[in-house]
Formats: structure tokens, sequence, C-alpha cells
């Protein structure tokens, strides 16, 4: 990497820089993209447990959150079988929509905002009727377990 300096007469002159990347280089390269995921998590997770949003889910377990913990650009949530339908239509909504501070040029074709795909995790009871691999980009998987399901 080449840098212009001034010499003590004032002129300017070039020099050459080496440049050591340190221990956490990695980790600010990184940086950027793990702040904007977890921004747009925040901004979900604000429409999700704001009561006065159409797609609250802060009542979902037993008039209670059903948030168990966010994990880095995903949602632990504890949701009761009969409030799951409700839950998981919200939570894609909110999670699915297009991010407006982030557009993207027309040219790409991909629509003129940043939107960020899904995969889930929870009981096999709706496995069916959401069909596909429940690996599948778009898909969700269900676990039953003491009649709740994990989404």
């Amino acid at each position: 990497m080449a840098a212009q300096a001034q010499d003590a007469g004032g002129g300017d002159q070039r020099e050459s820089l080496r440049v050591d990347r340190g221990p956490d280089a990695k980790r600010v390269v990184a940086f950027y993209p793990q702040s904007t995921a977890r921004g747009i998590l925040t901004e979900s997770m604000i429409e999700l447990f704001d009561p006065d949003s159409p797609n609250y889910i802060g009542d979902a377990y037993y008039g209670r959150t059903p948030l168990r913990a966010p994990i880095h650009d995903a949602l632990f949530l504890e949701v009761p079988i009969r409030a799951e339908d409700r839950v998981i239509e919200r939570v894609c909504t909110a999670m699915l929509r297009p991010i407006e501070e982030m557009p993207q040029p027309a040219e790409w074709g991909l629509g003129d905002f940043l939107t960020i795909d899904r995969r889930g995790q929870g009981g096999e009871g709706q496995l069916a009727q959401h069909g596909g691999d429940p690996a599948a980009p778009g898909e969700l998987r269900r676990e039953r377990g003491g009649g709740r399901h994990r989404l």
C-alpha cells in the first residue's frame, strides 16, 4: 500500500507502508454484516413485541412473552400449539418484510429493497402442511415437546 507524506521541505514524497493484520482483522471484516443482521433482527423484534403492532406476539405464551432468547440472527420462541399458526404467520411477516433501510439497484432485478429468506425449526405436526424438506430455506421444521412447539 502506498501513501503520500510531506517531507520537511513541504514537498510530497512516496513511501511504502506495510500493513500487518492483527489478531482482530477477521472480526473487523465480519463486524459490518454481523451488526447489520443484528439490526434487522432487532427491528423485527420491535415489531413482534410492540403491543400496538399488527404483528404483536408478546402475549402468545399463555398471556406472556414466548421469547426465550434472541440467538445470533434468530429468535428462540416457546409457543403453545393453539397459538402456533398465529405466531408463525406474524413472525414470518415481520422477519420477511422488505428492509427499507437497504435499497437495491433496479438493475439487479431483486426488488426495491433487500429481503431475507427464513429457516425455522419446530414440531412435526405442521411440517406436512408447509410441505417440503425441513432443511430447505423457506420451510419450517417443528419438534413436539410437552404440548408446546419450539419455533
